[in-house]
């Protein structure tokens, strides 16, 4: 890629990490794939405290019973001054197209998405308790989703591809430390091997999480495939009706949406 224009700092970031989210947010309701209701998203930069445990980025959803319907976005710093190697890592990342992932992954069609519509249909015993499977299942599912309709402008699109990858070593990972196969020092050799050393730091930060939450990370790739495996069972022919409806029982454990849809008529 091109070196960043001298002026490209923290600002530069900002605005364009605002223009994927839009551009995104627009061609999910341009697509019809799914309903897209009112609310909005706030980007954030994640608090030095949670650092540690939350390296990358992830979703907040709106407060339960404040009859609020924002989201927020949250994301690591972005230092004020950036030294050349960031300035150039953001550039590469601008370049490359590496956030729109995160945006369907954590806003639209995925975890902000996810959570209006379960607030258009709220019940507190669905809504009071998340199930990891149904939530990462689908924010995973529509990163397909959104490559099966034409937004990733590159194929193959690697931000994409090695997300992709990282999800598959999850699922080794998550069972690996949880049966005592794995330490964590190996399960961070064994991401690093595949993921690049490069990307260590944040690697152990995340194989830390894992470690405190059992069956979390595999909870990505399992979800989404059984939400494939519905949609093929179904032989869904209006995906925008499937998605509306999958969502409106809000994030309880799959097996269960998949019981009460199995009996629609209207799919």
């Amino acid at each position: 890629p091109p070196p960043p224009p001298p002026d490209f700092g923290r600002a530069e970031i900002l605005d364009y990490y605002r223009q994927e989210l839009e551009t995104v947010r627009r061609f999910v309701v341009d697509s019809e794939l799914v309903s897209v209701p009112e609310g909005p998203i706030h980007l954030v930069e994640t608090p030095d405290y949670l650092e540690p445990l939350v390296p990358g980025a992830f979703y907040l959803e709106p407060a339960l019973f404040a009859g609020d319907r924002t989201g927020r976005f949250f994301l690591p710093p972005i230092p004020d001054p950036l030294d050349e190697a960031t300035r150039l890592r953001y550039a590469r990342r601008i370049h490359w197209g590496g956030f729109r992932n995160l945006v369907v992954h954590e806003a639209y069609p995925g975890h902000h998405l996810q959570f209006l519509h379960a607030g258009l249909h709220f019940q507190p015993l669905r809504n009071l308790r998340d199930n990891d499977v149904m939530l990462e299942g689908w924010a995973l599912y529509c990163e397909g989703l959104m490559e099966e309709a034409g937004l990733y402008p590159r194929t193959p699109f690697a931000p994409r591809l090695y997300a992709a990858r990282m999800r598959a070593l999850r699922v080794l990972v998550d069972i690996g430390l949880h049966t005592g196969r794995l330490s964590l020092e190996a399960a961070i050799d064994l991401m690093a091997e595949h993921l690049g050393d490069g990307a260590r730091g944040w690697i152990a930060s995340e194989v830390r999480r894992y470690a405190l939450e059992p069956s979390q990370a595999m909870s990505y790739l399992v979800g989404a495939q059984l939400i494939l495996e519905l949609r093929e069972e179904l032989e869904v022919k209006d995906l925008k009706a499937f998605h509306d409806r999958f969502l409106s029982f809000g994030p309880i454990p799959v097996p269960l949406i998949r019981q009460a849809m199995l009996t629609a008529t209207d799919l």
